[in-house]
């Protein structure tokens, strides 16, 4: 199992460096393209493109996050 930490940057290593797709990030992490998005769209990326990307802490400390992390 994967630790919330290694979660942020499995995303940022590949849906950032666009290495995979929203449907990819919900296969692989067994979760709803709905929460693959909202984890996706927390940390800053917009239609695949970066925007402002959140902090490590930023990520870890949002309750949405949490709630799907703990669905992993």
């Amino acid at each position: 199992m994967m630790t919330i930490h290694e979660l942020y940057d499995y995303i940022i290593e590949n849906y950032g460096k666009r290495k995979c797709w929203i449907s990819d990030l919900a296969t692989t992490l067994n979760i709803s393209r709905e929460d693959a998005n909202y984890l996706t769209f927390f940390l800053g990326y917009r239609r695949g493109k970066e925007g402002l990307i959140k902090s490590e802490i930023q990520f870890i400390s949002d309750a949405g996050v949490k709630a799907i992390y703990a669905k992993i």
